[in-house]
């Protein structure tokens, strides 16, 4: 069975808490062996909620160096 990929944004709102990027990735339907194209996609979703939609932000850094992202 394949997960579907959603939005980061619909990922965090389920998820109800701020999630470090992995965990975000793994929320957001992604598996765990993505390709280049699927993780672009990733990164390119985090930056328009970032940027364009204004949805989430990002973090500190965690003692592991992990970002983590929350709705806004």
């Amino acid at each position: 069975m394949s997960k579907q990929i959603i939005k980061v944004v619909e990922a965090l709102n389920k998820a109800g808490k701020s999630l470090s990027g992995q965990q975000l990735l793994t929320a957001a339907g992604y598996p765990n062996d993505s390709s280049i194209e699927q993780l672009d996609q990733f990164f390119l979703d985090i930056r328009n909620a970032l940027t364009q939609d204004k949805t989430i932000t990002k973090l500190e850094r965690n003692d592991e160096g992990q970002d983590w992202f929350t709705l806004i």
